[in-house]
């Protein structure tokens, strides 16, 4: 009867997950019908209009990061927006699928059914999934959510959590080494961004996506507290969790795309160095000493 139990209980979870990644497939459909490319035609858009934050946000093609970010993308938006839309949306398509390919088939598709609406949207969370990945061993690529979604650099917290200063110093080094150049380069772009930051107003959720923008004053203490706790207990599925409620804009709707993050999680194992947890205590003194003084 227990074993009868058990696969039931085994068909129903798979009957659930695919069950899942069907809705999220017409998600992805619907999302395509009522405009894809919504947040990657912003990023193309930048360099295409008179000032680079000229349109307000909550607005259709309101781009909101840092001069970093549009710099660096500025070769791919040279090209026509249509071929701007492929790449972007190939690429992310194609890394949520290489970290998504150690799972098994049953589990993959699914999964990868579920960043589809993420990736017709066009934000940048495979990039943020690809630094939760490598941004443990390379903290330096913390500098990338801090210089877009200023409140998404969870890692940030994760290395003050556990006292890992030296790592935490080298992300910061590099936000400030990439701002240091861009600001040099582009001095009024960072006036403007600095501008739209205090005066910008309160970012709302686009219309079509039907969801709710949970306020980021209830939500950055959430945020913090997953990552201080995914720290101390060697969680990273925590430090996703509070990469995605830490964004400056939160869809409680139904594309859920900021959670798309945790498709880095299934090629963490193994990946991230071995280090002493904030919590474990460290020896007064040697073992050997210890020892002897016995």
């Amino acid at each position: 009867m227990r074993a009868e139990l058990a696969d039931l209980g085994i068909a129903f979870r798979r009957m659930a997950l695919w069950g899942a990644g069907a809705f999220y497939l017409y998600v992805g459909w619907w999302v395509w019908r009522l405009g894809a490319g919504q947040d990657s035609y912003a990023y193309w858009l930048a360099w295409h209009r008179h000032s680079m934050y000229s349109i307000a946000p909550s607005h259709f093609g309101a781009f909101l990061y840092s001069p970093v970010f549009a710099q660096i993308i500025w070769p791919l938006t040279r090209f026509p927006w249509p071929v701007f839309f492929w790449v972007w949306t190939v690429a992310g398509f194609a890394v949520f699928a290489w970290l998504l390919w150690p799972l098994h088939w049953r589990h993959r598709i699914p999964a990868l059914c579920f960043c589809v609406p993420q990736v017709i949207d066009g934000n940048v969370w495979p990039l943020f999934a690809v630094v939760i990945l490598f941004g443990f061993r390379r903290p330096a690529l913390w500098a990338i959510p801090l210089l877009v979604k200023i409140t998404s650099a969870m890692g940030l917290v994760w290395f003050a959590a556990r006292r890992e200063w030296h790592l935490l110093a080298r992300a910061v080094a590099a936000a400030a080494l990439l701002t240091g150049v861009s600001a040099a380069i582009s001095p009024h772009l960072w006036a403007e961004w600095i501008h739209l930051l205090i005066h910008g107003g309160s970012v709302a959720t686009p219309a079509f996506t039907g969801g709710l923008n949970i306020p980021l004053r209830l939500r950055l203490p959430v945020a913090v507290g997953l990552a201080v706790y995914g720290a101390r207990k060697d969680r990273v599925g925590f430090l996703a969790a509070a990469v995605a409620i830490g964004s400056p804009v939160f869809n409680a709707g139904l594309t859920l795309s900021t959670f798309s993050v945790f498709a880095a999680l299934p090629r963490l194992h193994g990946r991230r160095p071995k280090t002493v947890a904030a919590t474990q205590p460290r020896p007064l003194m040697s073992p050997q000493l210890e020892r002897a003084q016995t």
